[in-house]
Order: structure tokens, then sequence, then C-alpha cells
């Protein structure tokens, strides 16, 4: 850094000194000297021809050739008046005393020869990273009230929520008449602070208040009372005779119902317990000198703001309109706020995406192909598994289970919600299946026909807007502590990618469901279930299964106009159809019925479709499902065909060896399809060819001779 140039000329003298003030050389002046140094002349020269210092003239040109410029550079400034010393020791006096005054540093400072003000002394801690706030009040906690809080919540920890939905809980607050009970914004002009709209009016002493006891539960808010004397215990325990039990039965409370108060002298007081203990009240423990937990503390802030918007002018409105508004607080709201989330512990929380790159690529397009696989602990595993279980139990909507046995006329027949096939209760994948090959037949004996669309989203579970999930999983009833749990399981994983020459860095995916995860094929229904709410109809004119739906008119006209109403419902939420790889198939098409368009782009039109693992053929026949079946039977065979032809393995246990793994995959989905004699015949042939291959088999009864029980 260069020192200040300063010239010896000046017309200014001062009193105390004969030499004249010095300034700095203007800018025309230090460019006249960059100027002549480069026509050639000489520092001396240009020193006389200037009336400037050699030196000055020297130190000026060698800044151009360094700097290329003569203007002024930025300067350190003034030093620091405290020293690195000083700082170190101002530092370690506040992280030993953080209550330790700025007086008390200055004065320690100038102890130590150093001069400075409160204010340097605030710059300099800013500038370490310390900064003067205001304490904030906490219980005064001990030990002994620490263990007693934590021994209270692993006696809790496992306590299901219904047993929470069962406590009563109680206190006691005060309501000023005036005063601050909650934070009042108002906008304004400048210097408009004291005009009375922007004011709220006080008066010394508070100017009056009210004392209240309230209970509620998570089913409503029970009693409020005023209390018009100081209370004690005979008071409380004559509050609680007369309004305790009537709140309990007016809630409806279950058997066993629980009573909670906090640890105030009148309520812990041995004749409070005495009569509580009489009347044969279970009283929930509540730790000495515990945080308040109390969700009643919810309902009071509430209560106070809503008061204080109808600003009541004297006592008996006060009370009067506490009692108003107690009766409209919805206290489940509230309750919601004080559940405590078992979020995962942040040891075991990062779980890590694996997108594994595969040794293969497509022929004709060259796409490198790869597979995703979650990584993670085993105790997010147990985790997951455990939110999937509560979450299933928790929704409104629930899971499919398996159909086998379901009929198509027991499928169509029951109202249940509208083709959402996934939320149909004991309604699994052959259900859709059977019921528009059930479909396929009525329409195809009337000589009339029918219009499907199989729509396909492309990549589904993975452009699925995580506010839209959150957003999905609340609207079907879902807990928020269920919700922030699945919440932490996303916001804090990160994916990376593995190829043959190693793994790139970890990144975040802030869109689309986690691939391996146990709850993925859950949380993507209850998505589809509400995007799809609005524009779903009776099945089976549509029927959906996770992302494979079917929509289906008597109409090309109504079936299109069906297909845009989807994708508008579908892409407006986030989620994007395909057109390319949805296709439209017309069922016992007698003239040329035209194609479908999406969006002014055709629709592909196909005579077959492979509909969750069966074939569905637009002239409603079921051969070329039969043959698919007949040679996967044939591929179990192959695989297990060491088995079965060693003569050394007994026949009972090639037998169940034959049921389970080749007629399983023969009689797969066949539920779902009407069979011919024909078909039949191929199924039995196919058999036979099997059972002849090994002698010890030929006893076995041919498929359709079995019973039921033995399929």
């Amino acid at each position: 850094m260069y020192k200040r140039h300063l010239s010896t000329t000046s017309n200014s003298q001062t009193p105390n000194s004969t030499m004249a003030k010095t300034k700095e050389l203007s800018k025309d002046t230090r460019n006249k000297i960059v100027a002549l140094h480069q026509a050639g002349k000489t520092e001396s020269a240009i020193g006389k021809q200037l009336g400037v210092k050699k030196s000055t003239v020297g130190a000026i040109i060698r800044k151009w050739k360094t700097y290329k410029t003569t203007d002024n550079l930025p300067r350190s400034g003034a030093p620091r008046k405290i020293s690195p010393r000083g700082v170190k020791m101002i530092t370690r006096t506040v992280s030993k005393n953080p209550r330790t005054t700025r007086g008390d540093l200055v004065n320690d400072l100038q102890r130590a020869g150093t001069k400075v003000t409160k204010a340097t002394i605030s710059n300099t801690l800013r500038r370490q990273g310390l900064k003067s706030c205001s304490a904030r009040r906490v219980p005064l906690l001990k030990p002994v009230h620490v263990r007693a809080r934590l021994k209270s919540a692993r006696e809790h920890l496992d306590d299901p929520e219904e047993d929470w939905e069962n406590v009563i809980w109680s206190d006691e607050t005060k309501i000023e008449l005036f005063g601050k009970n909650s934070t009042c914004r108002v906008w304004r002009r400048k210097n408009a602070e004291l005009h009375p709209k922007n004011t709220i009016p006080t008066v010394k002493h508070g100017g009056g208040n009210i004392m209240l006891w309230g209970c509620f539960s998570a089913k409503g808010p029970g009693r409020l009372i005023r209390v018009k004397e100081r209370m004690n215990g005979a008071m409380y325990r004559e509050i609680l005779s007369k309004n305790l039990l009537p709140s309990a039965r007016a809630l409806k409370m279950k058997r066993g119902w629980v009573f909670q108060h906090d640890n105030d002298p009148k309520h812990t007081a041995r004749a409070t317990k005495e009569w509580l203990r009489k009347k044969h009240f279970k009283v929930l423990e509540w730790p000495s000198q515990s945080p308040d937990l109390n969700p009643i503390e919810n309902l009071w802030r509430e209560l106070k703001i809503r008061v204080a918007q109808r600003q009541p002018q004297n006592i008996t409105a006060l009370e009067e309109i506490c009692m108003e508004e107690w009766a409209k607080l919805p206290a489940t709201e509230f309750m919601a706020k004080d559940v405590q989330v078992p979020l995962i512990r942040e040891e075991y929380a990062p779980s890590r995406k694996l997108m594994d790159f595969a040794l293969y690529s497509e022929s004709q397009s060259g796409v490198v192909q790869y597979s995703t696989v979650q990584y993670s602990s085993g105790v997010v595993q147990c985790s997951i598994q455990v939110a999937e279980e509560r979450l299933l139990n928790a929704s409104s909507v629930r899971p499919t289970y398996g159909a086998l046995e379901l009929s198509v006329r027991r499928v169509t027949s029951r109202k249940r919600r509208a083709g959402a096939g996934i939320f149909r209760e004991r309604a699994g994948a052959y259900a859709d299946p059977h019921c528009l090959t059930g479909k396929r037949f009525t329409y195809r004996d009337g000589q009339r026909e029918l219009h499907c669309v199989f729509v396909d989203l492309e990549k589904a579970y993975d452009r699925v807007p995580r506010e839209e999930l959150w957003y999905c999983m609340r609207k079907s009833g879902v807990a928020e502590k269920y919700v922030r749990v699945v919440q932490d399981m996303y916001e804090r994983s990160r994916t990376v990618v593995r190829c043959a020459v190693g793994q790139t860095e970890e990144f975040k995916v802030e869109v689309g469901l986690h691939q391996g995860s146990t709850l993925r094929s859950f949380l993507f229904a209850i998505v589809m279930d509400q995007l799809s709410e609005e524009v779903r109809q009776e099945s089976p004119w549509t029927m959906m299964f996770a992302d494979d739906i079917v929509i289906c008119s008597e109409s090309r006209e109504q079936v299109e106009e069906n297909l845009e109403r989807w994708r508008f419902a579908l892409e407006r939420r986030g989620m994007k159809v395909s057109c390319s790889k949805t296709e439209y198939m017309c069922v016992n098409e007698r003239e040329g019925s035209g194609t479908v368009r999406l969006q002014g782009e055709e629709v592909k039109k196909v005579q077959e479709f492979k509909y969750l693992g069966s074939t569905v053929q637009s002239n409603a026949e079921c051969g070329k499902e039969v043959k698919k079946r007949v040679q996967a039977g044939w591929n179990g065979w192959r695989k297990v065909s060491g088995v079965l032809c060693d003569r050394k393995i007994s026949a009972r246990i090639k037998g169940k060896v034959y049921r389970t793994v080749v007629r399983a995959a023969m009689l797969y989905g066949l539920e779902t399809v009407s069979l011919r004699k024909k078909q039949e015949s191929e199924l039995e042939v196919a058999e036979l060819k099997m059972l002849r291959l090994f002698e010890s088999m030929l006893g076995f009864l041919t498929v359709f001779s079995l019973e039921a029980g033995d399929c």
C-alpha cells in the first residue's frame, strides 16, 4: 500500500508553524506526469516542469507501472483500537461470564492501557460472532427435575394416540381488560404512532382482570368458569366437584379417562389428593418444574387474541366475551400443536439413493439404463415400516387385499370409492381386469362398441411434487405427526450416482418419491386418490390401480373428453400424461370409429393391450392370454425340471413343487378370464405333456379336476 504523496506548496499558514500545509496532487497533474514519462522525459525534468518533488514523481510513475492507474488505491484506514491480544481477552471474558457488561469490559481494557468506548466493544464482539441479546426465561431445572422428566417421558413413550385423546387437561389463567394480551400490528405513516387508531389503550395497574378456570380434551372444550375470589385449596376442590365430572360427561369421555393438572400448591395439597382419591379420579402424574407442555396453553393464547380483537369495555363484557369465544375454540387443532413427533435421530437419518448404472444400453437409442436403490440403516428401515403401519391405520384410505375369490358381480355391485381400485376394500390387482373382461363380454354380446383409453403417466413416481404429497396426506386424514415424520425422511436424504469409474458427490433430489422405500406405493396411492377425486367416475367406467388408469365410455367423443379432463386434473398438480405411450382400443368395433386425440395429437390405436399382467383384446377373446399362460407354465417347468425328473425325490415333494411353481404360473390371472372349451383343452394338454415327462406324476389330477383348495 502506498503512502500519501503530499505536495509542498500551499497558500495557508498555521500560527504555530512556518511549514505550508500539503495536499494530494490533482488527478490532472498525475496524468501529466505519466504522459511526460511516456514522452521520454526524466523524473527530474518532469519535477522541474510541474514544480513537484522528484520522489513524488517517481512514486506516481512506479504506481502507474504496477497498477496501470493513477487513482487513489484503497487504504487500510484507521488502525484497530483494540489489539488482537485485547480481542482475545474480552472474548474469553464474555465466554466465561455472558452477563459481563460493556462497562466492565471498558474498565478491563483501560487497566490494560487501552482506552475505548462501549460502541467499540460492541463492534469488536459482533465481529467475533457475539451479539448482546436478552436472556430467555426458562424453568429452573435441577438435575433431579431433569431425571424426573426423562423418566416420565420414557413411561409414556409408547402410549398410543387414543390414550392421549382420553385425557382432560385443565389450568387457570388471568385475562386483563386493558393489556397486551397479544401483539397487534398496524399500518401507519411516519410520526403517526400516537394516532388513536394506531394505539392500544392501557391504564395503570392493569385496569381490571378476571381469573378463569377451564378444561378441555381432544374432543372439544369443557366448562369455563370465572374465579371471583382468591383461589385456595377449598375453592379449587369446589370448582372440580361442580365442573369436572359434568365436563367429562359433556365430552363423552371413555371409561377410565384421566385428569391432568399442574403442580400448583392448591393442586398438590394433601386434602386435594385425598378428595381426588375418594372420587376415584385417575390423575396424570406431572413432574415438578416440568416445562409447560400442557396443550391448554394454546387455547389460552387463542382465547386472549380473540378477546383482544373484540375490545371489551368493562369486566362484565370481558367475562361474556370469554365465554362466547371459549365455546367456539376448536380444541383438536391446538391439541395437535403439542403432539411430539418421533423424528429420526441424526445419526440414523442420512439415507442415500444410489443410482447404479447398468452395463447395457438400448441398441437403437443408445440410452444408458440404470436402476435406483435406496441404502439406509436398519433403524431407518424399521422406522419406515412402523410409519407405514401407523399411516395405514390413521388415514381415511385403506390398502388393497387379495381378491382371488371376488367375482365380477361382487366387485361391480358393491358401493365403494368411485373407480379407485387401489383403495377399494378387499380389492386387488385382479379386480380391475375382471371388471374390464366382464364389460367387454357384455358389449360384445350386445353388439355395442366400448371405447377404452389406457392412460400412461410419464415417470409417475418420480414427478410427484413434495408439497402436493404433504397436502394430499393431510387431506386424506393422516395425522400431522406422521406427515412430519415422512417429511423428515425426505428432507434429510441425499442421492449419489455410481458407475464403473466411481461415484459422484451427494446431491439432493427435490421432487419424486424414494425408490425402494416401503412407503413409496402407499404414498403414491394417496396422491392419486386426491388428484383424481374430481374426475373419477364409478367403476367400471374408470378403473385405476396405482398409475395404471383405464377410461371407458360408449362413445369415442365422450372418452376423448374424459381423457382431456384427466390430463388437465393431473398436469395442473405436477403430473404428466405421456401421449406417445397412452393407447386407445375399441371393443367390438363395427365401423371405422376413428381415433382419439390428446391436445391435438393422435393417440395410438391398438388391438390388444397388456393391463395389470392380463392381455386385453379388442374382440373380447382370451386366446392370446391363454397362450401366454401356457408359455409361462413351460418356463416354470424348465426351472424346476431337475427336481421333477429326479427319481430320488418323492412324489409328494414333486407334487408340491409342481403346484407351487408350474401350476401357479399357468393359472396366474386366469381368474379374470372367461375360458372356452378350446382354451381349457389347451391348458389341459399342456399340463398332461408336462406330467408325461416323469412317470411318478401320472397319478396326479389335472388342473380342472382338482378341488379349489388344491390350487
